[in-house]
């Protein structure tokens, strides 16, 4: 013996079927269709339909050239060389100065206003604490040298 299953279909009234349809399309009525579905990134925004890319504008320019930073390093490296390493605070001034000189931070210039003075103060503030701390201490002071760039650095 053998058992059929029937199902049934559900039907709808041919009146609320005309209804939804006529409802659909008083709501799509006057408005545009979008030309597909729109990607946006934080760079560039993307239409999948069109290939039109519109690009931001940046946030941040950078103007330095080779010439420039090699002229900055060779003034570094020779005023490091003939103090025997006590003018090291100062090239690296001198490295900063070039690179906050070349960059353009949402339209305005940057500018490094720290000092060698300044820096070789601090150097033999964390000579005696890495000496102090047998050596230990000497991993923050990477952190400290960046602190202290940045804290230095603003707008013209």
């Amino acid at each position: 013996m053998t058992v059929k299953k029937t199902t049934k279909k559900k039907t709808v009234p041919q009146k609320k079927k005309s209804v939804v349809k006529k409802a659909i399309k008083v709501k799509t009525a006057g408005k545009k269709k979008p030309a597909g579905k729109k990607i946006v990134s934080k760079k560039k925004s993307v239409t999948k339909s069109s290939t039109k890319i519109k690009l931001k504008k940046p946030i941040y320019k950078f103007e330095g050239g080779l010439l420039s930073l090699l002229w900055a390093g060779i003034k570094a490296f020779l005023l490091t060389l003939l103090t025997l390493g006590i003018g090291a605070p100062w090239a690296i001034c001198i490295i900063e100065r070039w690179r906050a000189k070349n960059t353009i931070l949402q339209g305005r210039r940057m500018k490094f206003y720290g000092t060698g003075w300044d820096l070789l103060r601090r150097w033999l503030i964390w000579l005696l604490l890495i000496i102090i701390t047998l050596g230990i201490y000497s991993f923050w002071v990477h952190i400290k040298i960046i602190k202290w760039k940045i804290e230095n650095t603003n707008y013209e």
